[in-house]
């Protein structure tokens, strides 16, 4: 994340999804993967728009945990300054010591293009995600996101209350791995 874009739209659909996830007894913490400076003020001010904690601030991560990775870019097979590795990724699925209920990824890696070429890329990501024994779906518009967990109930659940808030089905995307979809 670097801090000149704190605040903008992105940030506001960040909020959405955190809210979302309170509203099911979430606690929700972030990795804002910082890419630049970032004074203590501004960090206080961007965590409180969200309405999250720091992931070193969790002792106990769970089933009641979800986790905000906040690259400048998003999701990559490899990991680098701007991008989330899908092995991070993972550790925060399925290591004991690390492992939250929902893990979601800020992730606008999908060069500007065909909606069929982004729909390739996430349905790869999918894939990948799935190989690593989890479930996943994506939420589709000009703020993609991933979302994830090792518990294929806590995304149903997720997905039934974001339909329940009113969000179209259509922004939806998933492999057909999850039961309900």
């Amino acid at each position: 994340m670097n801090i000149q874009y704190v605040g903008d739209s992105y940030d506001i659909v960040k909020r959405f999804f955190c809210e979302a996830l309170r509203a099911l007894k979430y606690t929700v913490y972030i990795d804002p993967m910082s890419t630049d400076e970032w004074k203590s003020s501004d960090t206080r001010s961007f965590y409180k728009f969200l309405g999250v904690q720091h992931a070193d601030a969790c002792d106990k991560p769970g089933r009641r945990t979800a986790l905000l990775f906040d690259p400048d870019t998003g999701l990559s097979e490899k990991k680098s300054k701007k991008h989330l590795s899908f092995v991070r990724l993972e550790q925060a699925l399925v290591e004991q010591s690390l492992a939250h209920g929902i893990v979601f990824v800020f992730d606008q890696s999908f060069s500007r293009g065909s909606d069929l070429e982004k729909q390739k890329k996430m349905r790869h990501k999918l894939d990948l995600l799935n190989k690593g024994k989890c479930f996943g779906f994506y939420y589709n518009s000009h703020a993609s996101f991933l979302f994830a967990s090792s518990k294929e109930s806590h995304l149903l659940a997720l997905q039934r209350h974001l339909k329940k808030l009113g969000l179209p089905e259509f922004r939806i995307r998933t492999l057909g791995n999850l039961s309900d979809s």
